[in-house]
């Protein structure tokens, strides 16, 4: 999902308003549904929980308004209707998927800089990662936590690939259409043989053989035809 819009509340659209409480008017909703609709998208409410001591996430008192207000709004909508809160320690948020409240996995920034807005995930520790966490601190884990596509597995896709599977990524997607059919695919894809050359094996299936050898804990995908999932794509 992306969020390419902002609706700001006006002054009168709360219908209750306290330090540790704030209710929408139907007024209010019922505009923001109007946008939504007439821009053929989807909803997004956005709350804060700005003490400490509230629950990064939604409360209990949030779920049940949620769930009660995506059985009237989710049919109407184009796009998914969804919430978010925002805490201290990061974003949180969940969508209304098949009548049912799903988590969202993780929230970003775009901009110049892909900023991480959802907690950073803990992660555990191995003696592998001692010197790429010493290097990267933070920002290891964050590494850790990424599932990435690379769209093409030649020789530089193949090459970005084997770098990520080392620095340890939580997944790896590939995408590639094209066969080991020259000989320059052989010098230039990683992991590719002649006796691939002579079977005119697909590229993702040559590097997937190659980065599951490997036999760190980086989980690996591929695919010939273009994966529709919630990846950071590179391409090459």
């Amino acid at each position: 999902m992306l969020v390419t819009e902002t609706l700001s509340p006006p002054l009168d659209a709360w219908e209750y308003q306290e330090s540790d409480m704030l209710r929408p008017s139907a007024r209010w909703i019922s505009a923001a549904i109007s946008q939504a609709i007439n821009a053929r998208a989807g909803l997004l409410f956005v709350h804060s929980h700005p003490n400490p001591n509230h629950p990064l996430g939604l409360s209990l008192v949030d779920i049940k308004s949620f769930h009660s207000l995506a059985e009237t709004i989710a049919p109407i909508l184009e796009g998914a209707f969804a919430a978010a809160v925002v805490h201290p320690e990061g974003w949180a948020g969940v969508v209304w998927s098949d009548r049912e409240i799903v988590e969202i996995d993780r929230i970003v920034s775009v901009g110049r800089t892909l900023t991480f807005l959802s907690p950073t995930p803990e992660t555990v520790q191995s003696a592998l990662d001692d010197r790429q966490r010493d290097a990267l601190g933070v920002v290891h884990d964050r590494v850790r936590a990424l599932t990435v596509g690379l769209v093409g597995a030649g020789g530089l896709g193949s090459l970005v690939a084997e770098q990520l599977v080392r620095m340890g990524v939580l997944e790896v997607v590939t995408v590639d259409h094209d066969f080991i059919d020259t000989d320059s695919n052989v010098r230039r894809v990683f992991g590719a043989r002649i006796s691939d050359l002579r079977g005119k094996s697909t590229k993702v299936n040559v590097l997937f053989r190659h980065l599951t050898d490997i036999g760190l804990d980086v989980r690996i995908r591929r695919s010939s035809v273009m994966y529709g999932g919630r990846l950071h794509f590179v391409i090459c």
